[in-house]
């Protein structure tokens, strides 16, 4: 409520209702008046800087072009996915996820058995049983797996785009899980049923079902 009657809030508020939905107007209201301009720029240049070019998790060596190009297809999924799933993939990108190496912990991959395998964004975005449960659709067509690129958003389609974060908001949501709980279940099926559960329009929906089927033969 405080946070609403600032003034700069609210009329931010006003102007934008009128011409878009509330998601759009929220995303607006955050990135235009909480922030200074460029905040969010400088914020994305630094973490691709430190992280994702550094240490080559990404292909590209190009921290302005990947950093912009982030952020635009960000903002672009917060008008098609609910917050929950946009906010996972943000995240992503800027080292948010809970492992055990954010907390400067070691601990072992909460997914894949190998003993040798840490808790960290690296080992997630080339652990053996997550491929497992990545449909083909968005695996390369070179070494058949789905790439950091990929879960970055970028080079895709639009329903690829989507298709891939709904992928990367599923694997979020069972990291946390599994991060508390010994009980593991088969990973595709919690995958699916953590995709299905979310609210997409009907086309976008029938597209992601389609895909959701599709995976590669073992």
């Amino acid at each position: 409520h405080t946070f609403m009657q600032q003034a700069g809030v609210m009329r931010e508020f006003r102007e934008t209702v009128p011409l878009v939905g509330p998601a759009t107007a929220a995303y607006g209201a955050i990135f235009k008046v909480i922030h200074a301009a460029g905040s969010v720029e400088c914020l994305f240049d630094s973490r691709y800087r430190e992280r994702c070019i550094k240490k080559k998790i990404i292909s590209s060596s190009k921290v302005v072009g990947s950093s912009t190009a982030a952020i635009a297809n960000l903002k672009w999924l917060s008008q098609h996915v609910p917050p929950r799933v946009h906010l996972s993939n943000i995240r992503l990108h800027l080292n948010g996820w809970h492992t055990a190496a954010r907390y400067q912990q070691k601990l072992r991959c909460v997914f894949c058995s190998n003993p040798r395998a840490e808790d960290r964004l690296e080992h997630i975005f080339v652990c053996p049983v997550i491929q497992q449960a990545m449909p083909a659709q968005l695996r390369s067509a070179s070494d058949g797996r789905v790439t950091a690129d990929t879960l970055f958003l970028f080079g895709l389609s639009k329903p690829d785009r989507l298709l891939a974060a709904l992928y990367v908001h599923a694997i979020y949501t069972l990291h946390n899980t599994y991060r508390h709980t010994p009980d593991r279940g088969e990973l595709r099926q919690a995958v699916e049923r953590i995709i299905l559960d979310i609210p997409l329009n009907s086309k976008l929906r029938k597209f992601v079902v389609d895909n959701l089927s599709t995976f590669p033969q073992r």
